[in-house]
């Protein structure tokens, strides 16, 4: 164990809490000295500092806390960089507290103890390691071919096989958020039980809801009632525990504010921490709802993926993929990181010699109406020296079908030149469908006449008329910008980053409903309506298959060009 630096820590604390009248006299000092709380001692023999690695993130410790004079009224604990927590004491008695690391890796609980007029000393610092989370007792891939009816589960090292067998109208090979899933429309799967649910555990998945009405995604199931439920409630998202295996019996419920979207994937986290006796929710990797559990929790009988206890089975009707039984509690970042979806490049295209895809996907750009590959027409230097020029008279360039589903999350960036920009609205990037632009991205005037603005027209349905969201970014630099679209699926959400930047509440906005566009990527002219073709040059365009980060956005903002294979979906 390292040795406390207890002695140059008082000094300093001598030197802090003098006061002002009694400083600069040796002889008050000494008299300070007398009455300050000497550092407490902290010991735990979960996680002991020792410089050895133990147990891991989301597992509770226990820590115990003590005053060697006797002198404290509380203690002062905080783990890392947490909210510190105070613990009251009487004559400096020892005190236990029950801690779970949030994070693996070194960690730091710092403690200080306080005397009832709030006298205080030099604080002391408790470091231990711990362990990365353990992996799921079990987790489902769900990716059996259709037909299939027993779905096994991925289990830890050394633990006996897991499968859920299917029971009723249970249909496997659909298509999920990763790789395929399995639909359910008033079956389920059902298992024996994998953790005892009267102690800390954690219940995950992803569902796509197909219809209306209440649905329960995954559950610790007794006879007649659900230990504890991943479900809808009311349109809403909830972890739901019963108070005893009866009918009807009392509820508690950690519900999420917004509401759930019909036929889109959502990622649900619930974890009941026993210790605390929360219950506490997480959608889409973000925290939704933390609440009191209420009475003891009780051990269920089975485990039941689309459908809860026969007595109130509540199936549910749509997708379910990517299910995880973890026998401790999940923190915030782990939540987090369950939820991420990687981008995947669908096509690339960097017009330094003509319209070719430099990915493997082969969707290759035709020049059309006097579109062209100029050598000088790029960002310039060793980043691009050549792009693609536009006249604004009927040049543009497309691909000939499809790139990236857009019912699904992606993400499209480019550089553009505004310098040729005559003051009249240009259209940079369309998608369309059969019947209107999936989306459009223009380049508009604005209040400053030697400054345009950038917008972005999403719309919901391949219908006439169909609803549309717009989106306006002020951030353009009047020379090179970089623009990026950027839709996530999950939460529904649309942002127009301009150069790197969002700006204000403008260009990002929630509800925005999605079609799968049939037609191909253009650049430089809106396939429906007026065209209102592009003036200038374009360079390095991208288009992913999922919803980059700010950080990834950033990262294609740079003047550079990168190679396709060392994208932004690593970074961030």
């Amino acid at each position: 164990m390292r040795p406390r630096r207890r002695f140059a820590t008082l000094v300093a604390a001598l030197t802090v809490t003098t006061p002002a009248a009694l400083a600069g006299s040796a002889g008050a000092v000494r008299a300070d000295a007398r009455i300050l709380i000497p550092a407490p001692t902290v010991t735990s023999a979960d996680y002991p500092d020792d410089e050895k690695w133990h147990d891991g993130v989301g597992v509770y410790g226990n820590f115990t806390i003590d005053d060697p004079s006797d002198q404290a009224a509380r203690y002062e604990v905080r783990l890392n960089d947490q909210k510190p927590l105070d613990l009251p004491t009487q004559n400096g008695a020892p005190v236990t507290v029950a801690i779970a690391p949030y994070r693996n890796g070194p960690n730091y609980l710092t403690v200080g103890s306080f005397g009832p007029n709030g006298e205080n000393g030099p604080p002391t610092q408790y470091d231990f390691r711990v362990n990365p989370g353990s992996a799921p007792k079990a987790h489902w891939k769900l990716d059996e071919p259709a037909g299939t009816r027993t779905l096994a589960a991925e289990v830890r090292t050394g633990e006996d096989p897991v499968s859920a067998w299917a029971v009723g109208n249970v249909a496997t090979g659909a298509e999920g958020q990763f790789a395929t899933a399995a639909s359910f429309a008033g079956g389920h799967a059902v298992t024996k039980p994998l953790v005892d649910t009267s102690k800390s555990f954690t219940l995950s998945a992803w569902a796509k809801p197909s219809g209306d009405g209440d649905g329960t995604v995954i559950a610790e199931t007794g006879r007649h009632a659900n230990a504890f439920a991943l479900q809808s409630v009311g349109g809403h998202w909830a972890f739901v525990k019963s108070a005893s295996d009866s009918p009807g019996a009392a509820t508690e419920q950690a519900v999420a504010e917004q509401p759930l979207y019909q036929d889109t994937w959502a990622h649900l986290v619930g974890s009941y921490d026993a210790t605390q006796n929360r219950l506490r929710l997480y959608v889409n990797g973000r925290p939704a709802a933390d609440v009191p559990a209420g009475g003891p929790a009780w051990d269920a009988r089975s485990l039941r993926i689309g459908a809860g206890a026969p007595g109130g089975a509540r199936p549910f009707h749509g997708d379910v993929d990517e299910v995880r039984v973890h026998d401790r509690m999940v923190v915030p970042d782990e939540a987090a990181q369950m939820a991420k979806v990687p981008s995947e490049v669908r096509g690339r295209w960097k017009f330094n010699a003509d319209g070719a895809d430099d990915t493997a996907f082969g969707h290759p750009m035709t020049l059309h109406g006097g579109a062209a590959i100029d050598p000088d027409a790029g960002l310039g230097g060793f980043s691009s020296p050549a792009g693609l020029t536009l006249n604004g008279d009927g040049a543009y360039a497309d691909t000939a079908g499809p790139v990236a589903r857009t019912d699904k999350s992606f993400s499209i960036t480019a550089w553009a030149d505004v310098e040729q920009w005559a003051g009249r609205p240009m259209t940079l990037l369309s998608l369309p469908g059969r019947n209107g632009d999936r989306l459009s991205v223009r380049y508009l005037p604005s209040e400053d006449p030697y400054r345009g603005k950038w917008q972005l027209v999403m719309t919901e349905e391949d219908v006439p008329d169909a609803k549309s969201t717009v989106i306006e970014n002020y951030r353009s630099e009047g020379w090179w910008d970089h623009i990026a679209v950027v839709y996530d699926a999950v939460t529904r959400t649309a942002r127009l980053y301009v150069n790197g930047n969002l700006d204000q509440d403008r260009s990002e906005k929630a509800g925005v409903g999605a079609f799968d566009a049939a037609g191909g990527l253009q650049v430089g002219r809106s396939a429906f309506g007026d065209p209102e073709y592009w003036s200038g040059a374009v360079d390095d365009v991208w288009m992913l298959q999922g919803a980059l980060n700010e950080t990834q956005v950033a990262s294609l903002s740079q003047l550079i060009e990168i190679d396709t294979p060392t994208g932004p979906w690593n970074v961030g």
